[in-house]
Formats: C-alpha cells, sequence, structure tokens
C-alpha cells in the first residue's frame, strides 16, 4: 500500500470517527453540575472545528489546528516588543468558522495568520490577514503558498499598521472582522480611529470579534467590574537570546486619563554576567528592585546577559469592554472570560480562578431599508 493512499485512508478514518458524529453542542451551551451553582460553559474541541471544513482540507486543517489549539504561547518572531502569540479562542474560532462560508474576512495583528488560513478553510471567499511584523506575515505566505492552486487566491498578506489597512482593503467590503490581543496596547485616544477603522471595513451588519487583556488576571485583588480601565505593568526577564521569559512583577493601576502611553516599550540591559547594576536598575521602578535583586540572586551562576522589557498594556472587564464597544456604535451581542488555553469560561471560574482574555463579539447597524 503506498503512502499516498496511507494518508487518504487515515483522513477518511478520522473525519468518521470525528467529524461524522451525531450530536455537536452550541459553543454557548453550559453543562449543569446539578448542584444550583453557575455552570461551567460547553467548550468547543479540536474535532468539532474540524466539521466545519470540507474532508477534503482535512488534513491541513487538522495540521493548522495543532499549531494553535491550546497550545502555550510564543514569542513574535523577530520582534520582542510586540509580545507574544497566543493560542486560539476555540470557541470564537468555531463561531467565525460557521459564518465565513462565502464571506469576506479580516484579520488584524493575527500574527502567522492560522486562525485567517482556517477560516479560508472554511469556505471564505476572501480572507486578508494583517500583522505589522514582516517575519510573521511571511510565515502566513508561506502557508497559504503551500495550499492547492484553488485556494491560494482566497487569502491576501498584509503587512503593515493596521490603521493604514482602509489603503488596501475597499470600504464597506468585508463580513467578518477578527482583531485579537491587540485593542489593549492602544492609547484611549486612539479608540475612535480603531472602531472607525472597523465600521468603515465592515458591511451593515457585520461581524467584529475581538479579545483583549482581562482585569480577572488579577483575580487574588478585589474587582469591582464597573470600576475604570486598568493599565498593568509587566517587567519580564530574558536571556541574552531573549529565550524563555520570565514574568518578574506586575503593577496594576486605574486609568482615569490618557496620560500613560501603552505602547511603552522599554528594553533595559540591566545586568552583565547576571550580577546587579545599581546605577541601571534605579532606572525601574522602586517597587520592584528587591524582586529583581531576588530573581538575580537565583541565577547569579549563569552566564551571559539579561534583560528585562517593560511592557505595559490596559486591562478590561467585560462590563467595561461592551460599554466602550458600543458607545462605538456597535451592537455587542456576546462578552466572554478566556482562560490560558483560549476557551471561554463562566463568571464563577473568573472569579474563582482568573481570566486572562475578555472576548467580545459585535455586529455594525443593518441598512434600515
Amino acid at each position: 500500500m503506498n503512502k499516498t493512499l496511507i494518508t487518504t485512508l487515515s483522513i477518511l478514518f478520522f473525519w468518521q470517527n470525528f467529524a461524522i458524529s451525531s450530536e455537536l453542542s452550541s459553543p454557548l451551551e453550559v453543562l449543569g453540575d446539578g448542584d444550583g451553582d453557575e455552570d461551567e460553559i460547553k467548550q468547543i474541541t479540536l474535532p468539532d472545528i474540524l466539521r466545519l471544513v470540507p474532508e477534503t482540507e482535512i488534513g491541513v486543517s487538522l495540521k493548522t489546528l495543532k499549531l494553535i489549539f491550546e497550545s502555550d504561547r510564543r514569542p513574535i518572531i523577530g520582534q520582542h516588543k510586540y509580545g507574544q502569540s497566543f493560542p486560539c479562542n476555540p470557541e470564537m474560532l468555531y463561531d467565525l468558522m460557521s459564518q465565513a462560508g462565502r464571506k469576506r474576512v479580516l484579520e488584524i495583528a493575527g500574527a502567522s495568520g492560522e486562525n485567517a488560513l482556517l477560516m479560508g478553510l472554511a469556505g471564505a471567499e476572501h480572507v486578508y490577514m494583517n500583522d505589522i511584523v514582516p517575519e510573521e506575515v511571511n510565515t502566513f505566505r508561506t502557508n497559504v503558498e503551500s495550499q492547492k492552486p484553488e485556494l491560494r487566491d482566497r487569502f491576501t498578506p498584509i503587512t503593515g499598521d493596521c490603521f493604514d489597512l482602509g489603503e488596501h482593503i475597499r470600504a464597506n467590503s468585508l463580513d467578518i472582522i477578527l482583531a485579537r490581543n491587540i485593542f489593549h496596547f492602544l492609547k484611549p485616544s486612539q479608540y475612535d480611529d480603531f472602531f472607525g477603522l472597523v465600521k468603515g471595513l465592515l458591511k451593515p451588519g457585520g461581524i467584529f470579534a475581538m479579545t483583549v487583556n482581562s482585569r480577572y488576571a488579577e483575580y487574588t485583588k478585589p474587582i469591582d467590574p464597573s470600576e475604570g480601565t486598568s493599565f498593568s505593568t509587566f517587567l519580564i526577564i530574558f536571556d541574552e537570546n531573549y529565550e524563555t521569559p520570565k514574568v518578574l512583577a506586575r503593577a496594576t493601576f486605574v486609568c482615569e486619563d490618557d496620560t500613560k502611553d501603552p505602547l511603552s516599550y522599554i528594553n533595559h540591559q540591566v545586568f552583565n554576567g547576571f550580577k546587579i547594576d545599581e546605577k541601571t536598575l534605579n532606572n525601574l521602578p522602586k517597587s520592584l528592585h528587591e524582586t529583581i535583586k531576588e530573581y538575580i540572586k537565583k541565577v547569579s551562576q549563569r552566564k551571559g546577559k539579561l534583560r528585562v522589557l517593560e511592557n505595559t498594556s490596559m486591562l478590561f472587564t467585560p462590563e467595561n469592554l461592551h460599554v466602550l464597544v458600543a458607545s462605538a456604535g456597535l451592537h455587542v451581542t456576546s462578552t466572554h472570560h478566556i482562560n490560558k488555553k483560549g476557551h471561554y469560561i463562566s463568571e464563577k471560574t473568573a472569579k474563582n480562578k482568573g481570566a486572562n482574555f475578555v472576548g467580545l463579539m459585535a455586529q455594525t447597524p443593518k441598512d434600515e431599508k
């Protein structure tokens, strides 16, 4: 039996066992536990998502999903100031892929574009994938070029600032926009421009999906869901090659104005040979000095240079994100707490165990005609 036939039979076996199962729960269905407490949200599985693509695309879809389904986060290729790429949000991805057939789609800040690729494989008419980092877009471009000739033309990679997307995409021509893990890096003064971009590119009734950093990551502290947006400052430690990041500390405070720039990345070369440099140390917030000294002491036997990346971003709750998006003229259809593996979780779980992100789904106003 040749290798091609074995591969084909393997894919058909996978499809038979997973794709043609009888009952598929909605991503928003809840699981009852019978004790009267808040129920947990039904989580979408990898086979659930694979049911949304044609049998002929199961192989490439499975390969793509394995890269992002409940995966570990990874550094952005070559551009450490842009943080990390995170696992997909299965419930959100399932929802969007379910509606992507014959639709025009854009993913903003999509890194290497696996979500965009999957929406194209699910039958989207055309998919644009944007990221500001050329190396990430080149990875997406390579993955597109490996597809069947009839599929390649469905995809358009766009490198650059998302605020310039109007130069590449016709106004009011899109059905779906996905923007994960970018909005929390914007200054409040940029919000109007961002939502103006979204509304300007979507058709009436178009779908907008987004995720942002969650205030519930600080779940050990009291949280008032109605409070203002918070800033979170991470100081992350790296070795000389920016490998194995270690979060040193995190300070959270409520933002009441636009005086702090969330994109103020400061790449500190703090120590050489893992010895404390008091002069450089004094350039960092004093509240973190003892934490840094303690960490350096633990790794003092290592050789090489140590760098600290200061990364400041916004934190949101479902409530204040809902208000913000609705005030921009979009109709919010749902908000969700999201855990570190990318899944939707309940309010109860978020309060008890924390949440990493907030997800939101919205639509542009429909034509009154």
